[in-house]
């Protein structure tokens, strides 16, 4: 039932918990609706009391540290009860420490919400939940918060990058629900990515009568592709993956167009350099041949993670959270990039595998940990508690 902002809620409840479920005992009782308004004063007198014990909770949060965690159990328990979605996946939460007296003018959440999939329906209604646990706790005064929800993050962020600068430059600490590792590990220092093309452009002819007035753009884009799949292992931990290819046409004819588009991984800011070096050198070489063009286009879109101090600190607050949850939790270096990427070149701390456990990533074969939607959701909130509580400072 969906009721307007104005309606009197506190006679509404008074009225339908007088209503008791009878028999039907005529034709007009058919529709159900007397069974209907019955059932929802059921359904209010129990949610009275989860809501009474949930205010106990939240005064016991401020005043009991040490019995945070099976408070924090409890309060997702009764938020389930009520209904509130406690499923997640990718979406991100960006946080900023604030002082107590500025606390009221702060709280206002803010949210961006691209045109969302299925997916990320579920992940909102996740995020709302590990949200819920801190907005009802005394401790939210001493934090703000904004949600992010972008639809292209597998894509590089294209079109929402200039959102994630924006809200970067707001706060203090990411947090970012990529999938972790299988084992549920945290990804830890991340890899730049860069996403490039090459252009092979030749010279059409018949391929029977004129074959030698042609040039094949399809051979010179080969031997391209293979001089740069063999910068592999020439610095450490670069990688470049040729993964699309694409040219020509009618077999009797000599193709005058081909591409071919490739990712970049570094593990470090100053690879960039020697990468582009690399590229523009290979593409001199063979632009120069007669009667041939080849043009790269794109670049880097995300550069390297690297772990400051203050994101040091981060993990060891998540680590700690995990103690007190039974989990062992430990941060990876990987070479997966995502929006974590985006925070810490602009200065931000942030975890960015907060998800469920899961791995085959990016393949058919992909899978999640359902039990870990739980556990995940039990250390989202214990730690964006611990994080209004001030255990972290950037």
């Amino acid at each position: 039932m969906l009721c307007p902002p104005t309606l009197d809620h506190s006679a509404l409840g008074g009225i339908v918990a007088e209503v008791e479920l009878v028999e039907a005992d005529g034709p007009e009782d058919r529709t159900g609706i007397g069974g209907a308004v019955a059932r929802a004063a059921q359904v209010l007198r129990r949610s009275e009391a989860r809501q009474a014990r949930m205010a106990e909770i939240h005064g016991a949060l401020a005043a009991s540290p040490p019995g945070l965690v099976a408070l924090v159990e409890e309060l997702l328990r009764l938020m389930a009860a009520e209904g509130t979605p406690l499923i997640w996946g990718k979406a991100g939460m960006f946080l900023a420490i604030v002082e107590h007296r500025r606390a009221g003018e702060l709280r206002a959440a803010k949210d961006r919400c691209a045109t969302l999939s299925a997916a990320q329906e579920r992940q909102r209604g996740q995020l709302a939940g590990a949200l819920a646990a801190l907005e009802a706790s005394p401790l939210a005064e001493h934090i703000s918060w904004e949600r992010l929800l972008n639809p292209d993050e597998e894509i590089g962020s294209q079109s929402s990058a200039p959102l994630i600068a924006e809200a970067a430059r707001r706060c203090h600490v990411g947090l970012i629900y990529e999938p972790s590792f299988p084992d549920g590990h945290l990804a830890g220092a991340r890899k730049g990515s860069g996403n490039f093309a090459l252009l092979a452009r030749g010279r059409a002819a018949h391929a029977g009568r004129e074959h030698h007035l042609g040039r094949n753009a399809i051979r010179l884009l080969a031997e391209a592709t293979a001089a740069i799949d063999d910068l592999n292992g020439q610095r450490e931990g670069v990688t470049f993956n040729p993964g699309f290819v694409h040219g020509g046409g009618a077999t009797n004819i000599v193709p005058d167009t081909a591409m071919m588009r490739f990712n970049v991984r570094l593990p470090r800011p100053e690879d960039a350099d020697w990468v582009q070096g690399e590229l523009e050198r290979i593409v001199a070489g063979f632009d120069a041949r007669e009667g041939y063009a080849l043009e790269l286009h794109g670049g880097f879109t995300r550069m390297p993670k690297i772990l400051s101090p203050a994101n040091e600190r981060l993990f060891a607050l998540a680590q700690d959270c995990g103690r007190e949850l039974g989990l062992a939790l430990e941060h990876l270096p990987t070479g997966g990039c995502c929006d974590g990427n985006n925070l810490a070149a602009a200065g931000v701390p942030n975890i960015d595998t907060l998800g469920v456990h899961g791995g085959a990533i990016h393949s058919a074969k992909e899978w999640m940990r359902v039990s870990s939607l739980t556990e995940r959701g039990q250390l989202s909130a214990l730690l964006l508690l611990r994080l209004a509580a001030g255990e972290w400072r950037p």
